[in-house]
């Protein structure tokens, strides 16, 4: 316990006060994201990073955006199995359909939650660097992802 106190407060006598601004790394080289092997050595290979985290996050919501295709094509391949047809159908015979998928439609809704759950992962363990500009590069990825995947009629 000792060896803890002492490297998180190396002079109990006088406590260091950190700036929460301390915590946000704002350098272009010398950061490494995620592995040890990840590392930024130029302005170039951070430009390079950035646009890799920005497509990353897009990623992200193209895979939300598959999932929520992927539901919606399962409902309408069971309610055109049931006879149901359309929504206008549904609509006019105040039917609601309940549906369990298969176990083949399950697992292909599993694939893609596994695969949002590691985009997603990635991208915390990059924000939990601290690095400005990768934080700033997240959000872009977050805003240019969801304009472009997400942009859907919506029913009330």
């Amino acid at each position: 316990m000792d060896a803890f106190r002492q490297a998180i407060m190396p002079n109990p006598s006088n406590p260091v006060i950190l700036d929460p601004m301390d915590a946000v790394n704002v350098d272009t080289t010398g950061t490494c994201f995620v592995t040890s092997s990840w590392c930024v050595r130029s302005p170039r290979s951070m430009a390079g990073a950035c646009v890799g985290v920005v497509s990353l996050m897009m990623l992200l919501e193209l895979l939300r955006r598959a999932a929520i295709d992927l539901d919606r094509a399962i409902v309408a391949n069971a309610k055109e199995n049931a006879g149901l047809g359309g929504s206008s159908t549904r609509a006019a015979s105040g039917l609601a359909l309940e549906y369990r998928p298969s176990f083949w439609e399950q697992l292909m809704r599993a694939v893609v939650h596994v695969c949002v759950v590691v985009v997603a992962y990635t991208l915390m363990l990059i924000a939990m660097s601290f690095n400005g500009y990768m934080i700033i590069c997240i959000w872009i990825g977050a805003f240019l992802g969801f304009f472009a995947f997400r942009w859907e009629i919506l029913r009330g």
